[in-house]
């Protein structure tokens, strides 16, 4: 914040103006920027703006006005009202980007991983704007681990040894399918080795009869090979 800032807004704190001259200010910077400015030139120009229509009752100049009420201020005072005009401005600018982020994710799928790693990556950053997060979740995340640091990391701990132990469950439960399938072909090609032959003809000939005599009749290569073994059977 500027020296000048901080001058206007201690007189305008003094005067009993400051809430009025904020609103004021507040949607200039707003018109501004639907006019195209960018953030910065916005603010610049809505503070002029602001400047122009509150100023020093009964004539006085802002520097005479503001360093009188600044000698009335404590140290303790003049860091409060710094912070509270910065807190200010950068509540107006979150806001105004929070409505284009809103915009900008309109029908965005839910994507919590998403939301909580980018919290997790900027927690440690300051400088974070809305527009950065991937959804309005992204950035309450953001706002939640710059809060709560400890409690966020927490969630976050937890939320990764859930993970880790459903990929585990998952892996075990892929490895028992894989073990059942290969019992299941043990057990085919065990039954295919222990087969009985002559309890399977017999039920064939029950059931199909002329089919399995015709089937036998096209194997005459077969059929002469084994008379030639066992010529007894062609009696």
């Amino acid at each position: 914040m500027q020296e000048h800032e901080l001058k206007e807004y201690q007189r305008l704190r003094a005067e009993g103006r400051w809430s009025a001259a904020s609103e004021f200010r507040e949607a200039e910077r707003k018109r501004l920027r639907a006019a195209g400015l960018n953030r910065q030139e916005a603010r610049e120009e809505a503070w002029e703006a602001m400047l122009d229509k509150y100023p020093p009752i009964d004539g006085q100049t802002p520097a005479r006005q503001s360093a009188e009420a600044l000698n009335r201020w404590s140290d303790a005072d003049y860091a409060d009202s710094e912070s509270q005009l910065d807190e200010h401005n950068e509540n107006a600018e979150s806001a105004e980007e929070l409505e284009q982020l809103a915009l900008l994710t309109s029908g965005q799928p839910t994507d919590l991983d998403r939301d909580i790693n980018f919290a997790y990556r900027s927690m440690a950053l300051p400088s974070v704007t809305p527009l950065m997060a991937p959804s309005l979740a992204a950035w309450q995340w953001y706002l939640y681990a710059r809060s709560e640091p400890i409690k966020f990391l927490e969630i976050s701990a937890k939320r990764e040894d859930a993970k880790t132990k459903a990929a585990g469950t998952i892996t075990h439960q892929r490895m028992e399918d894989d073990k059942r399938k290969q019992f299941a072909i043990l057990d085919r090609i065990e039954q295919q080795l222990t087969i009985d032959v002559r309890e399977t003809v017999r039920d064939l000939m029950l059931k199909f009869p002329e089919d399995v005599l015709n089937e036998c009749r096209r194997h005459t290569e077969a059929w002469k090979a084994f008379f030639e073994k066992h010529p007894e059977s062609s009696v």
